[in-house]
């Protein structure tokens, strides 16, 4: 008898080991009519948004349409296999810019879908009209739609007037020629960008000078020769270590001129604006109205190569080009882009300004833009608490927060340009950032190379990484 028993547990535990064998293994998941995912865990924004999708799909009776997840143990398990497979054609059917693919490979040897054969070929009358067409833009590759943009973030620098008179520096413009000009001319005694985010500020200026359309670099320019050292010096200071070992807290501290956008700010959504604004008074000073020097903050727009206003992307999706299942994708999509999506995550929901688990990021359904922006007109709070104690707030600065809103924010958003894939805050932990641009550049910040030989390093990793 008891052999018996243990045999029939046996028998159930090579059953199960089998089935969880199977749900790890991404061909069994291929021969799915289902869509399939990989994750690490279930706090992953990615896994939140399309636990949100089933959650909708089940509710609707429309199981089919629901996403299988195949989870690993470990990071760099998930991230060795979802590389190795993507490049070779196999592994999961949807994608996220936040999961540090090779981006630029991807596009380049035609690993992602394009979407817009799938939308031809299930909704053409699907309108693009409806969403925000420079993020979106941003995705398309010579003609192919390879990356959905879901949500975006304005590409903003934070400063105040204060800062700028006490630290006797004027900016003049927007581009990176300007900004060295800038520099040169009223040598701040300061970091250029808080030191946290220096790297980052770096990275950026690499990367505007990678196009990942062409495949090609200009590094070898006359203008990157120039603007390089400068900002090194002026992101670095004079002793690598006091930058690398900088310490928020310590009132011996170098000051700092710029800081990043989501550190001084929180998020871009018309909530979050809204909300920060209430409870730090006078956040923001439009022209019009009287200043306050102690609270006031200035939005300056992150530095580019021209004299534009940029966004990047906060989350977008991408799908294998492996993956067939085009009736699937379309209605990943068509919810993705959705109102009920989007405003769940940007406050655009009747009576609810706030954002409710999307880090207040901005839509790129326009419906969803307008209403998340009415609701935080409408959106107030009487009092707050801080380390002084209880905040009151009077219907004044209730007015100016949305006069800040309709004659400060909005026009800023509304005047953006451009956008691209990889935003400030993680910008150095791309695929690209670590794999390839971060040994030249660490070493140049650290001073250990000299500017030709960054260059030179750094012309030859990033060619060979787009040519191969």
């Amino acid at each position: 008898m008891k052999k018996k028993v243990l045999s029939m547990i046996l028998a159930i535990i090579i059953i199960m080991c089998s089935i969880l064998t199977a749900c790890t293994d991404s061909g069994a998941y291929n021969d799915s009519d289902r869509l399939t995912v990989y994750a690490v865990n279930e706090n992953d924004m990615l896994v939140r948004f399309l636990k949100k999708f089933n959650a909708y799909c089940n509710v609707n009776d429309r199981e089919d349409d629901c996403v299988e997840f195949v989870y690993f143990d470990s990071y760099e398990e998930y991230e060795a296999k979802l590389n190795a497979e993507i490049m070779a054609g196999k592994g999961p059917d949807v994608l996220a810019l936040s999961q540090n693919l090779p981006i630029e490979k991807l596009i380049k040897n035609n690993n992602l879908l394009d979407l817009n054969e799938v939308i031809n070929s299930q909704n053409p009358e699907f309108n693009f009209d409806n969403y925000n067409k420079v993020v979106m833009d941003s995705g398309v590759f010579n003609g192919k739609r390879y990356i959905l943009p879901l949500y975006y973030c304005p590409d903003f620098l934070v400063t105040s007037n204060s800062r700028l008179e006490h630290l006797d520096v004027e900016l003049d413009g927007t581009t990176f020629v300007s900004l060295c000009d800038d520099i040169n001319q009223d040598e701040p005694d300061c970091y250029l960008v808080h030191p946290d985010f220096g790297d980052n500020f770096f990275y950026s200026f690499v990367n505007q000078y990678i196009d990942i359309r062409k495949g090609t670099t200009e590094f070898e320019t006359h203008e990157f020769k120039n603007l390089a050292p400068i900002f090194r010096k002026a992101l670095v200071g004079d002793s690598y270590d006091d930058f690398s070992s900088y310490d928020a807290f310590s009132e011996t501290n170098r000051e700092y001129l710029l800081d990043s956008f989501e550190n001084g700010f929180n998020a871009g959504s018309f909530g979050a604006f809204a909300r920060s604004y209430l409870r730090s008074s006078n956040y923001i000073v439009v022209d019009s109205m009287e200043k306050d020097t102690d609270n006031e903050k200035l939005f300056y727009p992150n530095f580019n190569r021209e004299e534009k206003l940029s966004a990047t992307v906060e989350f977008g999706l991408m799908f294998s080009s492996n993956c067939k299942k085009y009736d699937k994708v379309m209605k990943l999509v068509e919810y993705m882009l959705s109102f009920d999506s989007q405003s769940y995550y940007c406050g655009g929901r009747e009576g609810d300004p706030e954002s409710t688990s999307g880090g207040g990021w901005l839509p790129v359904n326009l419906e969803v833009y307008d209403a998340s922006y009415k609701n935080a007109l409408e959106y107030r709070i009487d009092e707050y608490y801080n380390e002084s104690g209880k905040v009151t707030l009077s219907d004044e600065v209730i007015e100016k927060k949305n006069q800040a809103l309709s004659e400060y924010y909005r026009p800023l958003l509304e005047d953006i340009t451009t956008c691209s894939l990889y935003d400030f805050e993680s910008i150095t932990n791309t695929y690209i950032s670590k794999n390839v641009l971060k040994s030249p550049i660490n070493s140049y910040l650290k001073g250990d190379i000299t500017l030709d030989t960054f260059i030179s390093r750094l012309t030859s990793s990033v060619n060979t990484y787009l040519s191969e």
